[in-house]
């Protein structure tokens, strides 16, 4: 494998990973995250955050792979695409397969929580890009040429 895209996958692991850690802020999504695979809460969130990472990567950067060229349209369509469809898998297949049970008697509703969470993913990345551009422009405007 390309070391560039280890670093990529890597890069987006940890973003991802840090992205998504308010899951564990809910009950009800602790609950989602507590019985399966290993039966430890952190190393299923950090399991899922890895197998959405990939997904991510994979569903982001197909397109640059296949053509050369991934743009910006590209990378927001297919981050919000695969958090909706992450959204709707969660909150509405697995509680229809008997997985989970989305309800809570005193805190937020495991589908609120999602949304919450999603929600602060979008603003994840909206701060990341805001600072991305800010630093960019702090570059050139200091720029001696």
């Amino acid at each position: 494998m390309d070391p560039i895209a280890l670093l990529l996958l890597g890069g987006v692991w940890l973003f991802d990973v840090a992205a998504l850690s308010p899951l564990l802020l809910f009950d009800a999504t602790k609950r989602l995250l507590a019985d399966r695979p290993t039966g430890n809460l952190v190393a299923n969130h950090v399991l899922a955050a890895t197998g959405y990472a990939v997904v991510h990567v994979l569903v982001a950067f197909a397109p640059g792979i296949a053509t050369g060229n991934v743009g910006f349209g590209w990378l927001a369509a297919a981050t919000l695409g695969l958090l909706g469809s992450s959204w709707i898998a969660l909150a509405v297949v697995v509680p229809l397969l008997g997985w989970w049970d989305p309800g809570e008697r005193d805190g937020w509703d495991g589908r609120l929580a999602l949304g919450a969470v999603a929600v602060g993913y979008v603003g994840f990345v909206a701060a990341a890009v805001v600072f991305a551009a800010l630093g960019l422009l702090a570059v050139f405007a200091r720029y001696p040429g």
